[in-house]
C-alpha cells in the first residue's frame, strides 16, 4: 500500500506544470542569461540609446535604454534593470502574466513583499526576495510606479 501511494506521489510531481517557479526575469529573459546585441534587439526592441564601456575589473558593460526603461548586461548577461513604465512585463515565472508598471501592489502579494525602510522613509518602497537577491517596488496610491533589480555586487 505504502509502495503504491509513494508512486501515485511521485506520479503526480511528475505531470503537475511548473508554471510558479521563483526567478527573477524581464520578458521571460532570466537575471543571468546571456544574450547578444543582435538577441537583446530583437527580444526588446530598438534601443533609443546604448552605451558599453569597461568596468573597473574589466569586464565589458552594456547599458541599453529603452525610453524610459534600462536594462544592463554585464560580459553580456542580464544583470540589472529599471522599468518606469508599462513596456516591458517582469516576474513572468514568478507571477500568473507577470507584473507591469502600473499594476497594483497586491498583484505580487503572492511573493509576500515587505517595507523596504532603509530606502525611504516614506514607506513606499517594498521588495521581494528570490534566491538571496531583491526585486524593488516602487508604489504611489497603491500602484506600481518602478521595478528595480540588480545583482548584488
Amino acid at each position: 500500500m505504502r509502495t503504491r501511494l509513494f508512486l501515485i506521489v511521485i506520479a503526480l510531481f511528475a505531470i503537475m506544470p511548473f508554471h510558479n517557479v521563483m526567478a527573477q526575469d524581464i520578458e521571460g529573459v532570466d537575471i543571468h542569461q546571456k544574450m547578444t546585441k543582435s538577441q537583446i534587439v530583437e527580444k526588446f526592441g530598438q534601443p533609443t540609446s546604448y552605451k558599453t564601456y569597461e568596468a573597473d575589473d574589466g569586464t565589458p558593460e552594456e547599458i541599453y535604454h529603452f525610453d524610459k526603461n534600462r536594462i544592463n548586461f554585464s560580459n553580456g548577461y542580464l544583470s540589472e534593470f529599471s522599468i518606469n513604465d508599462n513596456s516591458f512585463v517582469v516576474l513572468t515565472k514568478s507571477v500568473t502574466g507577470g507584473v507591469k508598471v502600473g499594476d497594483p501592489l497586491s498583484k505580487v502579494s503572492s511573493l509576500n513583499p515587505k517595507v523596504a525602510t532603509w530606502r525611504s522613509s516614506k514607506n513606499n518602497i517594498y521588495y521581494i526576495s528570490i534566491l538571496d537577491t531583491n526585486v524593488f517596488f516602487v508604489v504611489s496610491d497603491g500602484k506600481i510606479t518602478n521595478i528595480n533589480f540588480s545583482l548584488p555586487v
